[in-house]
């Protein structure tokens, strides 16, 4: 039986030592370099991850760098494809959350760039961590293209009143609503489940932004991992700041409805 070579990783986490697959992830390595390309394409199909037979996306990337390598442009495409199918609702669900309507688009797709510019460089080592934990890495990538449209978005904010002139902006205005309304819907928090989207346009954008993030998305104020993303530094400001904004947001919504949550 012939032996299949995996190529090792070689980038070395914060320990110093060399990132490492996980054994599953290095057995479905094995078993899907042994399978021709019609039987890959069903094992590929296959979108449940409980369902046996499944290759974990840790899996697709390093196939993908392998016949990258190989100049398998083919095989390189009907990979990649499969894999973006696989991820595609994750960033567009936190793409969406947090970013106007009007960048969503745009932001998926750089944050898809992104991803396989790292996958497919294959002059680095910085896709060795999709090969260990995709989801995470996939999640860094995302936050680091977004932090650039955060930035475009409070800086737009920053010069629009929420309660614009619908004339001008009339389906702006309604979006927003629309995603409020949404956020509000979906969210299982206790203490705030009667704040309607229409009680929200009582507050300013940041303290708007800065309670949905805290109380919806149950994001940190702040936090010493610099990986993790945090209202803080979402707004490039202190957590003393953003604690006033949540102060003063939910006084207003208090106030709004009789001192009772």
């Amino acid at each position: 039986m012939k032996t299949i070579k995996i190529d090792p990783l070689t980038r070395t986490n914060s320990d110093g030592k060399p990132y490492q697959r996980t054994p599953q992830v290095e057995s479905q390595i094995v078993e899907a370099l042994a399978l021709d390309e019609s039987e890959l394409a069903e094992r590929l199909d296959i979108r449940d991850f409980r369902t046996e037979g499944y290759f974990r996306e840790e899996c697709l990337v390093y196939l993908i760098r392998r016949c990258h390598q190989e100049n398998r442009k083919d095989q390189v495409n009907k990979l990649t494809e499969k894999l973006i199918q696989r991820c595609a609702r994750h960033i567009n669900d936190r793409v969406s959350f947090s970013l106007d309507p009007i960048y969503v688009d745009d932001c998926f797709r750089e944050v898809i760039a992104a991803a396989f510019g790292q996958i497919l460089d294959l002059d680095s080592n910085q896709g060795d961590f999709a090969q260990v934990r995709f989801w995470l890495w996939l999640d860094r990538i995302a936050s680091n293209v977004m932090g650039r449209y955060w930035k475009q978005q409070r800086e737009d904010w920053a010069t629009d009143s929420i309660d614009c002139d619908e004339d001008e902006d009339e389906g702006r205005s309604r979006a927003l609503r629309q995603k409020l309304e949404e956020v509000v819907s979906q969210s299982t928090s206790p203490d705030w489940n009667s704040v309607t989207a229409e009680t929200l346009r009582l507050l300013s954008p940041n303290e708007r932004q800065a309670f949905l993030l805290r109380h919806y998305v149950e994001w940190e104020i702040e936090n010493q991992n610099p990986e993790i993303m945090t209202i803080s530094r979402y707004f490039n400001r202190s957590s003393r700041t953003i604690r006033y904004w949540l102060t003063s947001a939910e006084n207003k919504l208090q106030n709004w409805n009789g001192g009772q949550r």
